[in-house]
């Protein structure tokens, strides 16, 4: 065995235990929330002082964001405050998720520390439901079609997730259709159209129902859908 070699493994073992010991790393996690679309500068919690830094030490121990990690958020290094950067739009990061979670790492410098930040990006109402199509026609049999008869409709889509997520359907009133609402497992609503009167195309030929979408938020949006039915 070559000594020279085996001498400079032991003294490399060293170097790196002496490192490891200086360095001090411990691993720790915060956990805040935030409002998307929040303005810049809002703040989301105070590092320093959760960490228990005394904001005099906060220079000295060099607090700082992971550089790739900074996109929406920056740490004031006077204080020690986590701030919105820049618009955080929810739906672009995790689109229709019920949990939309951002991670970052602080680091402290002085001595070496690693922190992981968890984020929680709150959903706000932001979006009104929307059909793929504003108008829809619809041909049913006059001969073949009696009271009763179901007739599936599109559901609307919602940005928004949750209690801002499309919460009801509603049709305008009129003697020939109704409107039925199933719930699936998944909590989609799907509107139906119901026919509670014999067709007349003579006495009818056609009819304007107004089908509208609305969403759970404070305040509701809504959007909706013309559907013509042709007799």
């Amino acid at each position: 065995m070559d000594y020279r070699s085996s001498s400079q493994a032991w003294k490399w073992q060293v170097v790196c235990s002496f490192l490891l010991c200086s360095w001090g790393w411990v691993s720790g996690q915060l956990r805040y929330s935030v409002v998307e679309e929040s303005k810049p500068k809002t703040i989301v919690g105070n590092v320093a002082q959760d960490l228990g830094v005394k904001r005099s030490d906060i220079s000295y121990r060099r607090l700082h964001l992971e550089a790739e990690k900074i996109n929406y958020f920056a740490l004031n290094r006077e204080t020690g405050a986590l701030i919105v950067k820049d618009r955080i739009d929810r739906e672009s990061l995790c689109g229709l998720t019920a949990s939309c979670l951002m991670h970052l790492e602080v680091v402290a410098e002085n001595p070496l520390e690693l922190y992981n930040v968890e984020i929680e990006i709150v959903d706000i109402n932001d979006h009104s439901p929307i059909f793929s199509s504003n108008y829809r026609n619809l041909k049913i049999s006059e001969v073949f079609t009696g009271p009763g008869a179901q007739f599936a409709l599109e559901s609307a889509e919602d940005s928004d997730v949750g209690v801002n997520g499309v919460s009801q359907y509603t049709l305008n009133t009129n003697p020939y259709f109704s409107l039925s609402v199933k719930n699936r497992k998944d909590g989609t609503l799907i509107p139906q159209l119901i026919l509670e009167k014999v067709l007349d195309r003579e006495e009818k030929q056609e009819h304007h129902l107004i089908l509208t979408a609305i969403d759970g938020g404070e305040p509701a949006r809504s959007g909706t859908c013309r559907i013509t039915i042709v007799v």
